[in-house]
């Protein structure tokens, strides 16, 4: 398992005071203060491109007897899409099927149009631009790009 983040630290300080008596060598111990402290409540620290599990961290009230605790915060990596949509210029119509490209944010996906662009050219359509970046990765914003056409003469 990798860590996503630094672990966090609270700690509460009790102390108490002894005493030896001199005859005896009992030692007796006086109580601790303070009597009790907290952990305080605590959001999951946010990592983009993952979701948190669980979202927070209870406030824990702690005592001397409190043992130690840990709380784990597992993330999971989001999976989004890229929707690509083919539009006719002449209508504002869609002319073919969206195409969806999977993936976890962050990662660079593999676009490649080819094949679906060679159906629609042979239909008799032109390729033309579209507002796909030059270098895109899934986030965790929704992504729609379309790549125009025209009709061939």
């Amino acid at each position: 398992m990798r860590s996503l983040k630094d672990s966090i630290h609270q700690t509460v300080h009790f102390s108490r005071t002894a005493v030896k008596d001199k005859v005896t060598g009992k030692v007796t111990y006086n109580a601790w203060t303070p009597v009790s402290g907290k952990w305080d409540a605590m959001d999951a620290p946010k990592i983009d491109g993952y979701q948190p599990n669980p979202k927070s961290v209870p406030e824990v009230d702690v005592t001397p007897d409190t043992q130690s605790t840990e709380f784990n915060i597992m993330y999971t990596a989001i999976g989004k899409a890229i929707v690509i949509n083919f539009v006719d210029t002449e209508n504002g119509n869609s002319v073919a099927d969206t195409i969806s490209f999977n993936g976890l944010v962050g990662q660079k996906p593999n676009i490649d149009l080819t094949e679906k662009e060679n159906a629609l050219k042979a239909r008799g359509y032109v390729i033309g631009d579209n507002t796909i970046p030059a270098s895109v990765t899934f986030s965790d914003q929704a992504q729609t790009y379309e790549v125009r056409l025209t009709h061939g003469v």
